[in-house]
């Protein structure tokens, strides 16, 4: 779900529903009993990682507050591409857990803007879409939608939020909720795209604002999501969107820079880079976030940023200062152990 760019996503609907339906496979035994103190941690669990995201969270399946199935993208005409494995609706029903269906306009390799342009152009697609949305999830276990649409331009913004208007309300006549994503913006920004946040805070249940990807793949090598950007991207949200319906994004990545390239690394990969290349991580005091370089063996240069326990141990307390009460990480599955230690002790 990083905002620029992304992940290079399987999209078609073959493939996402067979990589669902294998890691639906694995998900079985129950998660352990909710622990007596509601947790404020959620996540995006992914569905093209060999089944990495869908194991994780099983296995602390017990110590999310929700989670949100990256499983679901913008089709033509108002319609939805989903992919999500019956196994793994019968596992959230069985045991009660709160789990949302996440419905992105990412295309076939990158974010598809153009397919949102006629969206909002075409109030009949959208009450289509709405229609759809409800057919997905009225008669599922699923608590709600969340809507990943980026790259809303801005002559969209009011469509936009008429759109979410019209979903809310919809949803909420089943009884399930809506979610949205938002880019995470500063004061000193001069675009904030077609993401009116205060409107569409009055149009839905909660606001995920993606506090990652400030150095972003494709672009220079730099802090996922330095302190002070959070910081200030948290303030500026604060003020137009209700503490109670606010959501911090956490990253649990790291990108690998070399060339023209710059592929996303799970934290356990980055413990397998440090230890195979002897590479010496530094820590970036003005970001409080960490970094090493290494030399690859055919002699290209690599710049890798990452979290690690300790930045994200940074970034919990500045949202404990701000008084956010519930945060969301990128992606479930990527962090490591250290790591999800310090998220799954959350309390603001």
């Amino acid at each position: 779900m990083p905002y620029y760019l992304g992940i290079m996503r399987q999209k078609s609907a073959l493939a996402r529903a067979t990589a669902v339906l294998a890691a639906g496979m694995l998900l079985g035994a129950p998660p352990v009993a909710r622990a007596a103190t509601a947790s404020h941690v959620s996540g995006f669990v992914v569905f093209y990682d060999n089944g990495t995201s869908a194991r994780v969270w099983h296995a602390h399946a017990a110590a999310y507050q929700a989670v949100y199935f990256d499983s679901a993208t913008l089709g033509t005409g108002g319609a939805v591409e989903d992919g999500l494995s019956p196994s793994a609706l019968r596992y959230v029903a069985q045991y009660h857990l709160d789990a949302y269906l996440a419905v992105s306009n990412y295309g076939a390799a990158n974010w598809n803007p153009q397919e949102l342009r006629v969206l909002f152009a075409h109030p009949a697609e959208q009450q289509k879409l709405v229609r759809n949305l409800v057919r997905i999830i009225q008669n599922s276990p699923l608590c709600g939608i969340n809507l990943d649409f980026e790259e809303v331009a801005p002559q969209d913004a009011s469509a936009y939020v008429r759109f979410l208007a019209a979903a809310g309300r919809a949803l909420h006549r089943e009884h399930k909720l809506l979610t949205v994503d938002v880019p995470a913006i500063t004061p000193l920004d001069t675009w904030d795209g077609g993401y009116q946040d205060a409107a569409i805070a009055k149009n839905v249940d909660q606001v995920l604002v993606m506090t990652y990807d400030y150095s972003y793949q494709g672009g220079p090598p730099g802090p996922i999501a330095p302190i002070w950007w959070v910081k200030r991207a948290a303030i500026y949200a604060e003020h137009r969107i209700p503490l109670q319906k606010l959501s911090l994004g956490i990253p649990v990545y790291s990108y690998d820079w070399y060339g023209n390239r710059s592929p996303e690394r799970s934290l356990n990969q980055v413990a397998s880079l440090i230890r195979r290349y002897h590479a010496e991580p530094q820590w970036n005091t003005q970001a409080e976030e960490p970094y090493f370089t290494y030399t690859d063996a055919s002699g290209q240069h690599h710049t890798v940023y990452y979290e690690n326990a300790r930045s994200i141990a940074a970034k919990l307390s500045l949202a404990r200062q701000l008084h956010i009460q519930n945060i969301f990480t990128w992606y479930v599955g990527s962090e490591n152990l250290p790591v999800w230690n310090v998220l799954k002790q959350y309390q603001p």
